[in-house]
């Protein structure tokens, strides 16, 4: 790949305002094992479009300001807070067990994240964000085949979000939630690169209210001739 092309992709994710969580980079290890990297270096990087996309039960914006007495024109959340997008994304293989991700986005809203494999079949991913947003999954793979791969778990969110609309007072517009679910993720060997769809479906703990979310990746690995050999073990 040409130095212009990186850095053409590296400004398109500095550029694009998004601030939720990002599609976890390491779960690569879930459906690639160990086929993305050569033998002469542990870190990669690729561009990677991915998507995400928060579906918010209104009833949550609506309890958090019956709590929170606040001067807004609209109670309507910014939907830039329900959005993620980013273009590009570093891998670093730690070992055979646990993968590493780290997604530039905008500078603030930076992410880590990484993937151990407990036992076969069994992982766990965490994520963070430099605006406080965390996720944690535990999955188990149910499917591993050479073109599909599934996996299905319990996951937990810690999203902020906010409104529209800038408050009058002095309280901060925005808020975090806390919410516990289930997750499916998908995995695709399409055109010999990684495409993953994941659904999680939520329950947040205080408003008690429904968060659904959805997300789309698809990471460019044979762009740097490191086609997966397969998407499972």
């Amino acid at each position: 790949m040409k130095l212009y092309h990186l850095f053409l992709f590296i400004i398109i994710s500095l550029a694009v305002n998004s601030c939720s969580l990002y599609p976890p980079i390491s779960e690569s290890l879930i459906f690639n094992e160990d086929s993305n990297f050569n033998n002469n270096s542990k870190l990669i990087s690729f561009p990677r479009m991915a998507l995400s996309k928060s579906i918010v039960n209104s009833n949550i914006p609506k309890k958090y300001l019956e709590k929170n007495t606040m001067e807004l024109y609209t109670n309507s959340l910014n939907k830039l807070w329900q959005f993620s997008f980013s273009s590009y994304g570093f891998l670093y293989w730690a070992n055979s067990d646990l993968y590493i991700g780290l997604n530039p986005n905008l500078i603030f809203n930076a992410g880590i994240d990484l993937t151990y494999e407990i036992i076969d079949d069994y992982f766990i991913t965490a994520e963070a964000t430099l605006l406080k947003n965390y996720k944690l999954i535990l999955q188990k793979r149910v499917f591993g085949y050479a073109v599909f791969s599934n996996t299905i778990g319990i996951v937990y969110r810690r999203d902020r979000f906010g409104f529209e609309e800038t408050s009058f007072s002095k309280n901060s517009t925005n808020f975090y939630t806390n919410s516990i679910g289930i997750r499916s993720l998908n995995g695709f060997n399409f055109f010999n690169n990684e495409m993953i769809l994941e659904i999680s479906v939520l329950y947040e703990l205080e408003y008690k209210a429904e968060i659904i979310n959805l997300s789309f990746s698809y990471s460019l690995f044979n762009i740097f001739n490191l086609t997966p050999n397969n998407l499972s073990k």
